[in-house]
């Protein structure tokens, strides 16, 4: 599973807070989301995410899957980021 971020999504950092915004909608992100969005390059997997999120704030790798995952899935539900099976071949 490899979430990769829309095109029409908009982020902004205030006083250290990262946001999201897509059309009327509008997210705040945590600390952890915030890393987790930006190591979005389309190439990653959710385990790969997890392997980062696990090592910067030294949490087992099982946590941080499951919490990647369920990010990830709240992420697209929102509309703010699409899941793909395979990375886009890179030229």
């Amino acid at each position: 599973m490899i979430p990769v971020p829309r095109m029409d999504v908009r982020t902004r950092n205030f006083r250290g807070t990262m946001y999201l915004a897509r059309a009327e909608q509008s997210l705040e992100l945590t600390e952890v989301a915030a890393l987790v969005w930006r190591l979005l390059d389309g190439h990653r997997s959710v385990a790969d995410l997890a392997k980062a999120v696990a090592t910067e704030y030294a949490i087992d790798y099982e946590t941080a899957y499951a919490d990647c995952g369920e990010l990830v899935e709240a992420l697209a539900q929102a509309g703010m980021l699409d899941i793909t099976d395979a990375p886009p071949a890179r030229s």
